[in-house]
């Protein structure tokens, strides 16, 4: 029986949003399982610490400040070393009722959540075809791409889009030894989620609908990253992992 591994070592990873929330602790989790993990985010002391933070435990860890809603994606892929495997994790929520949205509202959740990881996927890939090489794409979508919630039509719509772009995306460069997935995560503590979370009645019903009975944690999606981005995920492809606590399987 062929043998595959979860190990992730001396793999170089990408890790969009890595300053904060689940992009920090999928950089720390890759560090720590001994990939070289480039860290992107917007320029800040948070993404400083990260790093600094890998090195002082003996990880590797670059720090790539960059906007992704205003940068040349393919510019920036020309100025990295050869990727193994990309993580988009950054992203952003406007929860508002309809009655509130507005075209800037739209326009801001969709360039991140949507637009730059879609484009970005097409640099690295592009990457990959020319030099033959395979690789995997993650995309970190939300158990609200399969379940609606009141004043979260925009974040559902923009995950639901990644869900769609990830099955699309996985067949077409299947062919190319490229791999697409996504995962979803449930509620998780994160300075995203923190104002909402502060509001007791509003966690407590939260947690009420997490079978588990717990919030997620940014530790709780490093397993399901490892299993796409190993070999021992080699024959995943189009899946979507949901890691919700068994929030969408009532």
């Amino acid at each position: 029986m062929m043998h595959t591994s979860l190990s992730v070592q001396g793999q170089t990873v990408l890790i969009t949003g890595a300053s904060r929330g689940i992009g920090r602790g999928l950089a720390l989790g890759y560090a720590q399982a001994g990939a070289d993990v480039l860290c992107l985010a917007r320029p800040s002391e948070a993404l400083s610490s990260l790093v600094n933070t890998i090195k002082a435990e003996g990880g590797a860890a670059r720090a790539i400040e960059v906007d992704l809603t205003c940068c040349n994606p393919t510019a920036l892929v020309q100025s990295l070393p050869d990727i193994d495997a990309v993580i988009h994790a950054a992203g952003v929520a406007r929860h508002r009722p309809l009655t509130d949205m507005t075209r800037e509202h739209y326009a801001e959740v969709m360039a991140l959540n949507v637009e730059a990881p879609l484009f970005l996927t097409q640099a690295i890939t592009d990457r990959w075809i020319v030099k033959e090489r395979g690789g995997s794409i993650v995309f970190i979508s939300s158990q609200l791409a399969h379940v609606g919630a009141p004043q979260r039509a925009l974040y559902c719509g923009s995950k639901s889009a990644l869900e769609g772009l990830s099955r699309a995306l996985a067949i077409e460069l299947a062919p190319q030894r490229i791999r697409v997935n996504t995962i979803c995560p449930t509620f998780t503590r994160t300075e995203m989620t923190a104002e909402a979370l502060s509001d007791p009645a509003f966690r407590a019903s939260v947690i009420q609908r997490i079978p588990m009975g717990r919030l997620g944690e940014p530790s709780d999606y490093l397993g399901a990253c490892l299993l796409l981005t190993s070999s021992a995920g080699q024959l995943i492809t189009g899946s979507s992992l949901r890691v919700d606590g068994g929030w969408t399987a009532q």
